[in-house]
C-alpha cells in the first residue's frame, strides 16, 4: 500500500511525516512537492542523503514524488513559465533520484479560465515542455507520470490518453485519481475499463 504524506503538508516535513509512519508499519510512500513540506531547492544535499538513510534504515522507500501543479505551468503561454515549471520539475527529478524514486507525477497544465487559449495551442506549449523534460527523464530512469487534476486543461482519461499516444515515450504515462475523475464527472469505473490495455 502506497501512503501519501498530504495530510502532514502543513504540519511537518516529509521526512517527518515519514519518519513517523514508518513507525505505524507503513513502508512505501508518495510525497507531495509543496513548499515547506519537500521543496527541492530548499533541501540541502545532507538533508537529502540523511532522508534517503532513514528510509533504508526502516526499510521504507518513496515511490513517488508529486511535482503539483498550483505553482507551475507546463501549459503557459509564457515561454519563461514553462522554463520555470519545467526547471522544478527537473529539481524534482534530481530529489527522486537521490531518493531512489521511479516516478514523478505531473499536471498537463492549466488554460486561462476566461478568454482561454485555444486547446491545440495549450498542447503546442505543453509538448514544447516536455521534450525538454523527457530526455531528462531518460536520463534519470524516471518515468513521468501524468495526472487528472480537475484544474488541468486534460482532466479526463481519454485526453491523457491522448497526450501520452501522440508522445509515444517509454517515460511518459498516467496516474489515474479515481477521485478527482469524480470530481469532474468521469465515471472511474467506465474510463478505466475502456482504455484498459489487454494484457
Amino acid at each position: 500500500m502506497i501512503i501519501n504524506t498530504f495530510s502532514y503538508l502543513w504540519k511537518s516535513t516529509a521526512v517527518e511525516a515519514m519518519a513517523e509512519l514508518t513507525r505505524h508499519g507503513f513502508k512505501v510512500f508518495e510525497v507531495p512537492v509543496s513548499s515547506p513540506h519537500c521543496w527541492p531547492d530548499e533541501m540541502s544535499a545532507k538533508l537529502r542523503s540523511d532522508a534517503k538513510k532513514q528510509l533504508d534504515d526502516h526499510g521504507a522507500t518513496v515511490r513517488s514524488l508529486n511535482a503539483g501543479g498550483y505553482d507551475i505551468n507546463l501549459a503557459s503561454p509564457a515561454a519563461n513559465m514553462r522554463r520555470k515549471s519545467s526547471d522544478h520539475i527537473k529539481d524534482v527529478i534530481q530529489l527522486a533520484v537521490d531518493w531512489g524514486v521511479t516516478d514523478v507525477v505531473i499536471s498537463p497544465g492549466t488554460r486561462r479560465p476566461m478568454i482561454s487559449p485555444t486547446v491545440p495551442q495549450a498542447l503546442g506549449w505543453l509538448y514544447e515542455s516536455l521534450d525538454v523534460l523527457l530526455p531528462v527523464a531518460k536520463q534519470a530512469g524516471v518515468r513521468l507520470l501524468m495526472e487528472n487534476t480537475p484544474y488541468c486543461f486534460r482532466p479526463t482519461i481519454g485526453e491523457l490518453v491522448g497526450v501520452v499516444d501522440e508522445i509515444k515515450s517509454e517515460n511518459l504515462s498516467i496516474v489515474y485519481d479515481v477521485a478527482n475523475a469524480a470530481y469532474i464527472g468521469e465515471d472511474p469505473v467506465a474510463s478505466l475499463r475502456s482504455h484498459h490495455a489487454p494484457t
